[in-house]
């Protein structure tokens, strides 16, 4: 764990860090075993698991839209 995260979470409104919590459990624990069970229906099932083309591809591009949407809220 990085000194800098603990600083960053210690200053940081309880509201930001609880809302960070829940996206995360939301996004690797219910959004991510979803799409998997999506292969060969929503992105090819041959694809290797580092393909942008596949799973990647859409973890790529939430964070992307997500990082986008906060630079221009």
């Amino acid at each position: 764990m990085n000194g800098t995260y603990v600083g960053v979470g210690m200053i940081s409104p309880y509201l930001i860090n609880i809302s960070m919590l829940v996206g995360s459990i939301i996004s690797w624990g219910i959004m991510w075993p979803y799409l998997q069970t999506k292969k060969g229906i929503w992105y090819d099932a041959s694809l290797q698991e580092t393909s942008l083309k596949g799973l990647n591809g859409y973890k790529v591009r939430t964070a992307t839209l997500s990082g986008a949407r906060g630079m221009t809220d």
